[in-house]
């Protein structure tokens, strides 16, 4: 068993996983003396140390032999070769491996199967219901990721063949051809032949230009592809412009949510043609809310909203920027339009009656860190009194003991119930870095030291194959957003389908900021985060609980602490205490889910800045309000309270200018020359404008 393990875990670090360290542990009941057991054990691994620790992974690509790999089903075989005659028909001396290749049992890595896959210029799995039920798919499919992380170019190439009523998010987040239609299935082939290269000599020194610039991103939904082919087109024609199309773009195995998310990073100008389709799209809602935040924030970069099609109303956050009307004559429009581009990327002259041209910059990080600075103000307390609340529940021995298996009974409930997405296997999915391990790690404690029935993945080994399979069995996943490496990437992005996917009933991905992340990528600062260690409420709370003798920690936290401090780490008690809010933060989500439509998953800096401001005016308002409130005759209060419940059912306002509106419709019957009430006229009759 020993030698197994250590042969397939070696094989698998030079296939590109990216293990940093095996550990492997003996159970003894004397840990104190080894047994005669112990010492044969010790002694076969230091043999196979000796023949491993100067092996080093092999950096030289492996020679091409073929140019597909085919992984299939057997149940599937008919479709496969009627996909393999029209490749070879299309492409004569094409070189295809097809043979079938059984799992060899005895072998804890498929030596035979992986040897002739690194040969192979693409890796072609057959994706069917029928597919997923093989061991020897999901394992042919496993092994194509690693030899995508080891050649550093985009080897496996899915071809969905057949609908998989739920297909694993894994698998969702990699971009596939679509040959389930037979009538596209020949032109998804042609398209597909385009992207192997038949010099072998340049496969053996390909590497992807991960750092690709575009002048141009054509953002659309699917339902205006025709309309988004007339930009492509009309824009193409002008100039030689490098411009992001996803259908030209998105290459077969390429994690597409990243790809789009770096494209429009990377991009000069983003063309956004809105339309219904369009604001209802989750991913179209994803480009605008970055493309808007590098347009307040960057120089260099522009947005160029079209109106495509009439809508009965556009939110706030997408009139920021000035829509140009192609409603009634697109073609001519979109001329202009591209006109306008083109000056702007050769010449950088901006057409005003294109370009919205502003001096206003909002800075997302200021922003955000207020977003989180009003969460905290608004649900620390309340969080720890929820805590202490479920305690008592959990505890107490003065209720009815057919109370108290009521309550036993709803709290083992929370990791079992569930919900319309089927069966969880774990309440809490962690995904993490090594630089974030110690975090996880006191994070885990204090969620079981709340929690002690709650189910988590956090024993699996990071890089055992079935760990991306915990994260998809997983309720919530706890993302770390700081020194994110390729693995974690993967794990980032499936948190985030899966969010977005709206089909769990409840929020999935709960991300924390351990340090502030950098300029780039973008994306990152803008997925909803409610917990960032490095803020400063956390030190101005300790500082002032200190003052006060207050104390902050409950006995979770202490036992996390003193777990960490026996592995020889210790994090601060800023971190702590903001760890500390994230495992009540966590569990509350969890226990008092409630359902969640299909959204997208990165904030608009524009709506999250009126949001902001909505709540500090009304905050203000309540202020002022308690010192006309106080002028008011008892009785008339309760009038003012009615005349508030008409406000909210017949106008779409928030609660300050509801509360003004009641308000003076007394004060200036009771006192018409108040000065108060003269001075909140005008501004009630500014938020109702607003």
């Amino acid at each position: 068993m020993l030698k197994s393990i250590v042969n397939a875990a070696v094989n698998w670090i030079n296939a590109g996983l990216p293990m940093i360290c095996l550990k492997i542990v003996v159970y003894s009941c004397n840990p104190q003396q080894m047994s005669h057991e112990d010492e044969e054990i010790l002694d076969q691994f230091n043999k196979l140390k000796v023949k491993w620790e100067d092996v080093r992974p092999k950096t030289e690509q492996p020679k091409i032999v073929y140019d597909l790999y085919l992984s299939y089903s057997n149940s599937d075989m008919q479709k496969v070769k009627e996909i393999e005659h029209l490749l070879k028909k299309e492409k004569t001396d094409i070189k295809i491996f097809s043979e079938h290749q059984e799992l060899n049992k005895e072998q804890a890595w498929q030596t035979e199967m992986f040897d002739v896959m690194v040969t192979c210029a693409r890796i072609v799995t057959m994706l069917s219901p029928q597919y997923l039920e093989s061991r020897e798919c999901l394992e042919q499919y496993n092994l194509a990721m690693c030899c995508n992380r080891r050649t550093s170019r985009s080897v496996l190439a899915p071809f969905y063949i057949e609908t998989i009523p739920s297909m694993p998010s894994y698998m969702c987040i990699v971009q596939y051809f679509d040959v389930r239609i037979r009538e596209e299935m020949l032109q998804n082939c042609k398209s597909f032949l385009q992207l192997i290269t038949i010099d072998y000599t340049k496969i053996d020194n390909q590497v992807e230009d991960k750092d690709k610039e575009y002048d141009v991103f054509i953002s659309y939904s699917h339902e205006n592809s025709e309309k988004a082919m007339i930009v492509l087109k009309t824009l193409s024609t002008l100039n030689s412009h490098r411009i992001f199309y996803d259908r030209n773009e998105l290459k077969a195995g390429t994690l597409w949510q990243e790809k789009l998310y770096e494209s429009i990073d990377k991009s000069t100008c983003m063309v956004a043609l809105l339309s219904p389709e369009y604001l209802q799209s989750a991913v179209c809602q994803e480009e605008y809310s970055l493309a808007i935040t590098k347009h307040f924030q960057e120089g260099d970069f522009r947005l160029v909203p079209m109106c495509i099609s009439n809508m009965e109303g556009i939110p706030q956050s997408y009139s920021k920027v000035h829509a140009v009307d192609a409603r009634q004559d697109f073609e001519g429009t979109c001329l202009v339009v591209c006109n306008a581009i083109n000056s702007f990327i050769s010449m950088g002259f901006m057409n005003p009656d294109i370009f919205h041209i502003d001096q206003t910059t909002i800075d997302p990080d200021e922003i955000l860190f207020k977003y989180r600075e009003q969460y905290y103000q608004a649900n620390y307390e309340k969080l720890i009194e929820t805590r202490e609340k479920l305690k008592t529940i959990t505890t107490s021995a003065t209720e009815s003991k057919q109370e108290n298996q009521r309550n036993e009974q709803q709290l083992e409930s929370y990791h079992t119930d569930t919900g319309p997405n089927g069966n969880y296997q774990y309440d809490v999915g962690f995904s993490y870095g090594e630089a974030n391990k110690k975090y996880a790690h006191f994070l885990h404690h204090v969620i079981e030291g709340r929690w002690p029935e709650v189910v988590t993945n956090f024993s699996l080994n990071k890089n055992d194959a079935g760990f991306m399979e915990s994260l998809e069995k997983s309720r919530m996943i706890i993302t770390f957003l700081s020194s994110l490496k390729f693995l974690e990437v993967e794990e980032l992005h499936l948190a985030l389908f899966r969010h977005r996917g709206g089909t769990t009933g409840h929020e999935v991905i709960y991300p924390i900021q351990v340090v502030p992340p950098s300029m780039r990528p973008t994306y990152l600062k803008l997925i909803p985060c409610n917990v960032a260690c490095y803020d400063l409420h956390w030190k101005d709370t300790i500082v002032k609980a200190q003052k006060s003798g207050q104390t902050l920690f409950d006995q979770a936290v202490l036992d996390a602490s003193t777990d960490l401090i026996a592995t020889g780490t210790g994090i601060s008690s800023e971190i702590k205490l903001a760890l500390s809010m994230a495992a009540d933060d966590i569990i509350s989500l969890i226990k008092h889910s409630s359902s969640v439509t299909k959204k997208a998953t990165l904030l608009n800096i524009v709506e999250v800045k009126q949001f902001i401001e909505d709540k500090e005016q009304s905050q203000l308002g309540d202020v002022e309000l308690d010192k006309i409130l106080k002028s008011i005759p008892s009785d008339s209060k309760e009038r003012v309270v009615e005349r508030m419940k008409r406000l909210k059912l017949d106008q779409k306002l928030n609660m300050a200018t509801i509360k003004m509106q009641a308000v003076l419709a007394l004060s200036s019957r009771n006192n018409p020359e108040s000065s108060e009430s003269n001075k909140w006229k005008g501004q009630s009759k500014s938020c109702v404008i607003l």
